[in-house]
């Protein structure tokens, strides 16, 4: 193989970021595979980031089928999907890439993971051009009802009125779900919990709808969504009380994100 995992020295794995207050809402996509060493680091990286700013971030960790570290041979360590590919491409990955990596705000380029503490700060602390909103979901099964709406808003008075093309995106991802990981010690964790992974996509295309919006123009549109969460996933049973769907808005041409949140499938 030509890839492996990145080595970073103790002293350097976490990097102390002087806190601001937040205006605006990130999102961390996770590259990360099985085969990974490594990756448990980023993993903890990015459980810091979360307590640190609990209301302002929202995790999305995504395992490639393209990247080799993700290329198991068995479906009990398989929590691939093809939206896991199509987003990972279009960020730059390839099947070399080293892992673990990521992206902020799905800038395209791929980072290290030490990189995100600053990331995550400079995003939250922007205004951004954009608002979404996600309804409490309705349960009936394995059918999820829920709408959307977004709007294009600035603190930016000469923003104001301007056109601007914006695009949803709408995700399933599962939380605590048990499987193996390679650890940075070299031995197989066989009861690894790995959160926040995507799952697939609720609109037909990962890369969601796009609309154009007048810049703090009031909105009132709702768009809804009827979604079946799938059963199965790899031959692994999709749980829908570890389920959230998360609501992305992003500019249409750059696929920057404006804002993201989470509505959660529990019924409790």
């Amino acid at each position: 193989m030509l890839i492996s995992c990145q080595v970073i020295k103790e002293e350097d794995r976490w990097i102390e970021i002087e806190a601001k207050e937040p205006v605006s809402r990130a999102l961390i996509t996770e590259c990360t595979g099985f085969l990974c060493v490594n990756c448990p680091r980023a993993a903890e990286a990015a459980h810091q980031l979360l307590e640190t700013y609990p209301d302002n971030l929202v995790v999305v960790e995504i395992h490639p089928k393209t990247n080799t570290f993700c290329q198991t041979g068995k479906p009990e360590y398989d929590f691939t999907c093809p939206e896991a590919d199509s987003l990972y491409l279009w960020l730059g990955g390839t099947a070399t890439t080293g892992f673990p990596t990521g992206s902020v705000n799905l800038i395209s380029g791929l980072v290290d993971y030490l990189e995100w503490p600053a990331q995550v700060l400079s995003a939250i602390s922007k205004e951004t051009l954009g608002k979404l909103q996600l309804t409490t979901p309705q349960i009936d099964g394995r059918n999820v009802v829920l709408s959307w709406h977004a709007e294009a808003t600035s603190a930016n008075e000469q923003s104001a009125g301007k056109e601007i093309e914006l695009v949803t995106m709408l995700w399933l991802i599962e939380d605590s779900i048990v499987g193996p990981q390679m650890m940075p010690d070299g031995s197989q964790n066989m009861n690894y919990v790995h959160n926040h992974v995507l799952r697939g996509s609720v609109l037909p295309s990962i890369f969601g709808e796009k609309a154009s919006y007048i810049i703090n123009q009031p909105d009132n549109s709702m768009h809804p969504i009827v979604y079946t969460v799938p059963e199965m996933n790899n031959g692994q049973t999709i749980r829908m009380q570890h389920c959230a769907i998360v609501g992305v808005l992003a500019d249409a041409k750059t696929m920057q994100v404006h804002d993201v949140q989470v509505v959660h499938l529990n019924n409790e």
